[in-house]
């Protein structure tokens, strides 16, 4: 049984129940990965998941139950959950969504990518990893090497008339290496992800990867104290990704956000302008819709240093009597809506990487990041941090940096970035959201050795 005609039957069935308000949430993925290890496959999957999340309200409270089965005995199975979940359901404020008058079209699918056989993938995986244990010989491995495709569907329809459908693929590659010069050893990986594997450049991946590795060995220690630094675009993205809640509206209302109530104000340097852009092309959390039936449209959060607006589901909205800014996303069809960030963009300056390092002049660029977990407090803002980097002096990058700590406050970071530049860096989808930012010049970083 297809999901349409699941629906037709599901809503035929709850009609008879009296049940008047009611949703279908369908979600289903399809993934293959392969990872390589010295030449050898070493892990292969491909597989599909999803299923059905059935809401009702019923007498004013609302009641979920989800099926991994498209069939005549899920549909008895969903109804009878949401009656009895209904009746001890102590929620507040869920409604069924009338939907948009308008939906945007995104172009989220290319049928090409289903024309890559395993073996076509097999075969990229280890020309990577190869090309990489090739490049120099300090090279000394590949950590993890992998290929993977992913194809989603995502459907809902309500007692509303809301009927949406959404198909999206992508295919993505990730190398890792090690490489050691003495009794110094790091790594550096690189991360590709696209809609088709023909444009992709193998050996450009690996090669970036390795350079990365590479540029980090013979560091040096350096002096404490507090400076200005570059974090470089995907040290920042890192950054962003770990305090992008405080821009959620429901972290707000919980009292989990220090942005509460600064909507209009300045909170930020006017060099910094965010945006939440779900129509942007190429990005990797690109959609029409969100998990709620609400239409897709870019907005912008920060504007020139300014607090234009949080990011809101339906509920969050509700409470403060504004529209859904369509942030409202399930992690999966057995979860309940919260709120994420689609492609959350930092605007690129117009500076090149060269110039922001010549307009740094004297500091260091921080290339990445450890510890984002346990050194950083998402509500505060404060972080203290593992760091690799590279020394600048007079304008030029002198030699890397280890055993380094930097600490500070990511609103005071907001507040005291000096310059931008335009190499935009793509940034993992994560359930938070995907960023997309440039390279920031940062006053006023403290750094220990």
């Amino acid at each position: 049984m297809n999901i349409k005609e699941f629906k037709k039957i599901i809503f035929k069935e709850a009609e008879k129940h009296g049940i008047t308000e009611f949703e279908l949430f369908y979600q289903m993925d399809k993934n293959f990965k392969v990872s390589v290890f010295q030449g050898e496959i070493e892990k292969y999957y491909n597989n599909s998941s999803g299923g059905v999340s059935f809401k009702a309200i019923i007498k004013g409270k609302t009641g979920y139950a989800y099926s991994e089965r498209l069939d005549r005995e899920s549909v008895d199975f969903l109804l009878e959950s949401v009656i009895k979940n209904s009746e001890i359901a102590n929620d507040e404020g869920e409604y069924i969504y009338q939907g948009d008058e308008y939906y945007p079209e995104v172009n989220v699918f290319n049928e090409r990518l289903d024309n890559y056989d395993p073996n076509f993938k097999i075969k990229l995986c280890k020309d990577i990893e190869k090309a990489a244990l090739s490049y120099d010989k300090r090279i000394i491995s590949v950590k993890s090497c992998f290929v993977g495709t992913n194809e989603s569907e995502t459907y809902i329809a309500n007692s509303e008339n809301l009927e949406l459908f959404q198909k999206s693929n992508y295919a993505s590659v990730y190398v890792l290496v090690t490489a050691e010069d003495g009794n110094i050893r790091k790594t550096g990986g690189e991360f590709w992800r696209g809609m088709d594997f023909g444009p992709i450049n193998y050996v450009k991946i690996a090669e970036n990867a390795c350079r990365k590795a590479l540029s980090l060995l013979g560091s040096e220690p350096v002096e404490k104290g507090e400076m200005n630094i570059i974090f470089k675009n995907e040290a920042f993205a890192d950054i962003l990704t770990t305090f992008m809640d405080c821009f959620f509206a429901e972290n707000c209302q919980r009292g989990l956000s220090l942005l509460k109530g600064k909507v209009g104000e300045r909170i930020a340097s006017e060099r910094v302008t965010i945006k939440d852009m779900p129509l942007f092309e190429g990005g990797f959390a690109t959609r029409g819709f969100d998990s709620e039936g609400v239409a897709s449209y870019n907005k912008t959060v920060i504007e020139n240093g300014k607090l234009n607006t949080f990011l809101y589901n339906l509920k969050s909205a509700a409470k403060d009597n504004i529209k859904s800014t369509g942030n409202g996303f399930k992690a999966s069809f057995k979860s309940a809506s919260s709120t994420a960030a689609t492609n959350f963009v930092f605007e690129k300056g117009e500076i090149s990487f060269d110039e922001l390092i010549y307009k740094l002049y004297d500091g260091l660029i921080i290339t990445g990041l450890s510890g984002l977990h346990s050194g950083a407090e998402p509500i505060s803002g404060n972080f203290s941090l593992a760091a690799d980097g590279l020394l600048v002096k007079g304008g030029k990058v002198l030699e890397p940096v280890e055993q380094i700590t930097i600490s500070g406050n990511f609103f005071d970071v907001l507040k005291n970035i000096l310059n931008v530049s335009d190499d935009l860096y793509f940034g993992m989808e994560t359930s938070k959201g995907a960023v997309v930012c440039p390279s920031v010049l940062v006053k006023n970083i403290n750094v220990a050795s």
